[in-house]
């Protein structure tokens, strides 16, 4: 495991088809991060559903990426970050200020992420969250619950997961309802969605 950002994000080269002007050492290791401006010459504008507007731009490193963004002369912002590898994704990290919940900005954002990772040639997006609101949120947005068995073991190392942090009985969307009304707190629950 890294001990400081500089060991997860040393010096070296962006892949050629980013900018080289994004601060790319904004990422975490499942560690709170707050939202940043949109960087780089590839801004994409998500509109909310109250009129809200937000640049937002996309970066990756090495087998990380992220999508963040805040309006201008403001604290509110939004970001979203994970890995990737072997045409897999998983997002690790979500965000948005508190006075851009419930407009909508989430789920643009999370279009926007699925659209750009599209491009990438990603072909399966899978999330891991223990918090029940965003676990929602992604059951509202299209993913299904899945087993951490499912993954082969080249592809948990790829997306960097580990199966101490996830509940193994929690396999499906009714066992999930099953242990919300059993269980006070669980571990992770792996989600995927098919791009």
């Amino acid at each position: 495991m890294p001990e400081s950002r500089e060991d997860i994000f040393p010096e070296g080269e962006l892949p050629n088809n980013h900018s080289e002007d994004v601060d790319l050492r904004v990422f975490d290791e499942g560690k709170f991060i707050t939202p940043s401006p949109a960087e780089g010459s590839d801004i994409k504008i998500l509109k909310s559903d109250v009129a809200a507007e937000i640049p937002v731009s996309f970066a990756t490193r090495e087998n990380r990426f992220r999508m963040a963004g805040s309006q201008e002369n403001t604290n509110q912002g939004v970001i979203i970050s994970g890995f990737f590898g072997d045409h897999k994704a998983r997002v690790f990290h979500i965000f948005v200020t508190e006075g851009l919940r419930r407009t909508g900005i989430s789920k643009k954002l999370l279009q926007a992420l699925e659209h750009k990772l599209r491009q990438l040639g990603i072909k399966q997006l899978y999330a891991s969250f223990a918090n029940d609101t965003t676990i929602d949120f992604f059951l509202k947005n299209g993913y299904s619950i899945v087993s951490l068995d499912s993954l082969a073991e080249g592809t948990k190392k790829t997306l960097v997961i580990s199966p101490q942090d996830f509940d193994s009985f929690i396999v499906s969307l009714e066992a999930y309802r099953a242990a919300g009304e059993s269980v006070a707190q669980h571990k992770k629950v792996l989600l995927l969605h098919e791009l």
